[in-house]
């Protein structure tokens, strides 16, 4: 009988988006380097397949981590570039999961393009064994650095296999549902279609109110004027009486006349 059809794909997206593959070459991968650089290869395949690899929709860059992070290549649309980066790749040496993830933040600050959504997948084997920091705390090391790229608003996908501790990709991811975890690494590639998907849904940050204009600091203050008390006018004084007529004087009695003496007696 025929093969049954593969499942109807989601249509493409009409969105920017600039995609960092953050691949584990630390000496643990030694065995599964070949497959993991197929692997990463089949997911930028499956961009281009749908129309989703171009300077108006994806870019890939490839960033590799062990004791130290190396970007491969920067953001790019060229699919033989993305390939001979990936196939540059050789596995040795610990395993540094948070120089991978500031080599991406610094990637992002440096290259990124306006307007594009920001995106890192993780793939990883194990978990974080070196640039544990003081005192020693190698998990916390690694999502302290996941906290800060996420602060930059990029959006983190933690895949795993083999001895990577679940808990551990689930604090690197941006949420529960950017996780995955297969006991071998084959079988992630059925979340390839998945990982295209979420990203489409993927938003913008909203864009950054404009910083209020600085006013000039007040100098010091002038010291306060005297006091004035406010202007009364004086009150009018009521008009002087009239003053009275003067006096006539009074008539000037007559002078008293003598009343005449008495005879002498005989």
């Amino acid at each position: 009988p025929p093969s049954p059809s593969p499942p109807p794909l989601y249509p493409a997206c009409d969105k920017m988006m600039d995609v960092i593959l953050m691949i584990d070459e630390s000496g643990s991968m030694r065995d599964d380097m070949p497959e993991m650089k197929v692997f990463a290869k089949e997911i930028v395949d499956h961009f281009q397949y749908v129309g989703m690899l171009g300077e108006a929709s994806a870019k890939f860059a490839v960033i590799s981590f062990a004791e130290t992070g190396r970007t491969r290549t920067s953001f790019t649309a060229s699919r033989s570039t993305i390939g001979s980066a990936i196939d540059s790749m050789t596995a040795s040496g610990w395993t540094a999961i948070s120089q991978g993830l500031r080599s991406s933040g610094s990637l992002f600050s440096s290259a990124h393009r306006a307007g594009a959504v920001r995106i890192v997948l993780t793939l990883s084997d194990g978990d974080q064994t070196t640039d544990c920091g003081s005192p020693r705390d190698c998990t916390g090391a690694a999502i302290a650095a996941a906290t800060a790229l996420k602060a930059q608003s990029v959006t983190v996908f933690a895949w795993g296999f083999g001895g990577v501790s679940a808990s551990t990709l689930r604090s690197i991811a941006s949420d529960a549902s950017k996780v995955k975890y297969g006991s071998e690494l084959s079988e992630l590639r059925s979340f390839i279609e998945a990982l295209r998907v979420a990203a489409c849904a993927v938003e913008l940050p909203p864009p950054t109110p404009p910083t209020p204009p600085v006013l000039p600091s007040p100098g010091p203050a002038s010291p306060s004027p005297p006091y004035q008390p406010p202007y009364m006018p004086s009150p009018e004084l009521p008009p002087s009486p009239i003053p009275p007529p003067p006096l006539s004087p009074l008539p000037t009695s007559p002078p008293l006349v003598p009343f005449p003496s008495p005879p002498p007696p005989p």
